[in-house]
């Protein structure tokens, strides 16, 4: 009986303990009947588990910004997202994949900061007080451009800030720049030859152009006053579909001559008058105003035919003498090796070489010149100004 008993009352128990979960359950199942109609957002509140509310068959809360106004579940992603981001943007929100405390300024990530290339001081054309001039290049816009300040003036033509696409010629003069732009240009005066170079050469190279020689004389083809320069391209001896080289430019009033300068090209001289390529179709004469100017034409043509096409040597003097009562062409070169040649030419060929400097007895147009190799040679020249500047190069013998 009391074996019976006992299992009596476990088989109570246990029923009691299987009944328990039938009588709850039901009531779960209403309450949560009873919840869904209450609204979305207080039944969202009303969840205090971690799991979302679509995992419990509830309706989720949604956004202001997503979804203003929705009628059912179905357009919960049926958006643009176009139209949302400029939703979001409008009301000030933050971008959801953004960090806290980050600010969208599109103009601030935007703007490039320039790397200064170079700094340095220098006069402006027509102004009086120095100028600081700096380059500044931007990398990922792969552009230049140039700012003038002035702590006293303001320049009337350019702003502070100078864009440097539209140069079309950057030409050096010893310490003078001349920057032109298609409608205008700006003249910089640096204070040494190596300042205006290191600035120059932040410019393109085939937009570059370094004047050599630059003085007035009369173009005999027409007879009329002419600016006549020597002027130099680029940096390099072939630079394909850029302008490269050197040339002469004969400008008058009405018109601008180039002439290239090729390693063929001749240039002699007598007396004030100069001529290039005078055995070709369209030879170029020159006449200057005194022997000294055509002679400095001569040197630094020669020089631009030894720096650009890799001749040994450079002119120093070029010119026409007497020698045995026939005219003869005399020139002095010298050479990298720092020697120096006199040679006496009939004809293209020489007939009297000097291969070192040799000592002259002057007396009015008549001059002698021996060294201890050779014999003495008797020369004449045309008028004071030749043989003044021939002898400069010489040093004078016992009279």
């Amino acid at each position: 009986m009391g074996c019976a008993a006992s299992v009596n009352r476990e088989g109570e128990d246990a029923s009691e303990i299987s009944d328990e979960p039938e009588q709850k359950r039901p009531q779960k199942q209403s309450e949560s009947k009873n919840n869904l109609s209450v609204g979305p957002h207080k039944q969202w509140k009303r969840v205090e588990s971690g799991i979302g509310p679509r995992a419990l068959g509830l309706t989720p809360r949604k956004d202001r910004v997503l979804h203003a106004v929705q009628d059912d579940e179905n357009d919960l992603m049926s958006y643009d997202a176009t139209e949302v981001e400029n939703d979001r943007k409008r009301e000030g929100g933050r971008d959801p994949t953004s960090l806290r405390g980050m600010e969208d300024d599109d103009s601030e990530s935007e703007e490039e900061v320039g790397n200064t290339v170079y700094v340095g001081m220098c006069m402006a054309e027509n102004y009086l007080s120095d100028w600081k001039v700096e380059i500044q290049y931007f990398m990922q816009a792969g552009t230049t451009q140039l700012a003038l300040t002035s702590e006293t003036e303001k320049h009337k033509l350019f702003p502070e800030v100078i864009p440097l696409s539209d140069v079309k010629e950057c030409t050096l003069d010893q310490t003078k720049v001349t920057i032109r732009f298609s409608k205008s240009r700006l003249v910089l005066f640096f204070h040494e030859t190596t300042e205006s170079g290191r600035f120059i050469q932040h410019f393109p190279s085939h937009l570059t152009c370094r004047l050599l020689f630059s003085e007035v004389a009369i173009y005999c083809k027409k007879q009329k006053k002419a600016l006549v320069q020597l002027v130099t391209y680029g940096k390099q001896k072939r630079f394909i579909k850029k302008r490269h080289g050197a040339a002469l430019l004969i400008k008058t009033e009405k018109q601008e001559l180039v002439h290239p300068i090729h390693s063929s090209t001749e240039c002699s001289s007598q007396v004030r008058l100069v001529a290039i390529d005078e055995h070709s179709k369209e030879p170029r004469l020159l006449q200057f105003v005194t022997v000294g100017m055509a002679q400095t034409f001569i040197r630094k043509f020669s020089e631009i035919i030894h720096d650009l096409y890799a001749v040994n040597h450079i002119l120093l003097y070029s010119g026409i003498v007497m020698h045995n009562k026939k005219t003869k062409r005399i020139e002095l070169r010298q050479f990298d090796d720092g020697s120096s040649v006199l040679s006496i030419f009939l004809r293209k060929e020489p007939t009297i070489t000097f291969n070192e400097l040799p000592i002259y007895r002057r007396k009015n147009l008549e001059l002698r010149l021996r060294d201890s190799k050779s014999p003495e040679v008797q020369l004449f020249f045309r008028t004071e100004g030749e043989i003044k500047v021939f002898t400069q190069y010489l040093s004078p013998g016992m009279e």
